[in-house]
C-alpha cells in the first residue's frame, strides 16, 4: 500500500489526497459541532494539530508527484496545498471551497461523480 512517502504515481497520489482531506476534514467537522460541549482552547488545539498534519501529507505528496516528473499534477495538487495552508480550517466554508476545489482538480472525482450520476439515472432516482 502506498503512503505520502513513497507514493508514486498521479493515481496513488490523489488517492492519498482524498483519503486525507476525507478523514481529517471528517475530524475537523467533528471538532466543530464539539466545540461547544469541549471549549474554544481544546478546539483551536485540534484543529491546528489536524491542520499540520494534513499540510505534511499533503505537501509530502506534492514532493513525490514533483520528483516523480509529474509536475502539472504536483501543480494542482499545490493549488489544493495552498488552500488548506491559507485557509482558517475551522471555517465550514472553507472546507467547502477546498473540497470543491479538490473535486475540480482531481480527475477521480469526477470519474466517480459521472459514474454515480450514470447510476443514479438508471435506477431512476
Amino acid at each position: 500500500m502506498s503512503t505520502a512517502r513513497t507514493c508514486t504515481t498521479p493515481e496513488e497520489g490523489w488517492s492519498l489526497y482524498s483519503h486525507f482531506l476525507g478523514n481529517i476534514f471528517m475530524a475537523i467537522r467533528f471538532a466543530i459541532e464539539s466545540k461547544e460541549r469541549d471549549g474554544d482552547e481544546k478546539f483551536k488545539r485540534v484543529v491546528d494539530t489536524l491542520g499540520a498534519r494534513l499540510t505534511g501529507y499533503l505537501y509530502l505528496i506534492v514532493r513525490r508527484m514533483t520528483q516523480g516528473g509529474y509536475s502539472e499534477e504536483a501543480t494542482k495538487m499545490q493549488h489544493i496545498l495552498d488552500l488548506v495552508t491559507d485557509g482558517d480550517l475551522a471555517d465550514l466554508g472553507v472546507l467547502r471551497l477546498i473540497d470543491a476545489k479538490h473535486g475540480e482538480l482531481n480527475p477521480r472525482v469526477g470519474a466517480f461523480e459521472a459514474e454515480l450520476a450514470r447510476l443514479k439515472a438508471e435506477s431512476g432516482k
